[in-house]
């Protein structure tokens, strides 16, 4: 399973379910996103994410990328790996992460969004 953003200008990035949970998960800590939205992001359920929550997001995420190592994973617990977890699914993560570098471009695409549905 995977998700769509779609910007407001029609521009689309595709996320793996697998690397678009933990960054949902790490938005959520954050609290850059409400609980309703946090909950619909789970899920293909055309969630807006407004073009403030993006700017937010997007600034968020500039810090937050300069505190990891430019190889790390961030997982769904929020711990940060470095090489590739196990993707067996029996642990506390499930395999699930998203490594650094498509969390910078997700950054990219919110700052540049103007919002965007998650599809």
């Amino acid at each position: 399973m995977g998700f769509e953003l779609v910007a407001q200008d029609g521009r689309t990035i595709s996320i793996a379910a697998d690397e678009w949970l933990p960054t949902v998960e790490l938005l959520a800590r954050e609290g850059l996103l409400e609980p309703l939205k946090v909950a619909l992001a789970h899920y293909n359920a055309c969630t807006a994410v407004t073009g403030d929550e993006a700017r937010r997001i997007a600034a968020f995420l500039d810090g937050y990328l300069a505190t990891v190592p430019p190889e790390g994973r961030v997982l769904l617990d929020g711990s940060v790996v470095t090489g590739t977890p196990a993707r067996n699914g029996g642990g506390p993560t499930g395999g699930y992460a998203v490594p650094v570098e498509r969390l910078a471009h997700f950054r990219d695409f919110c700052r540049s969004s103007g919002g965007f549905l998650v599809e």
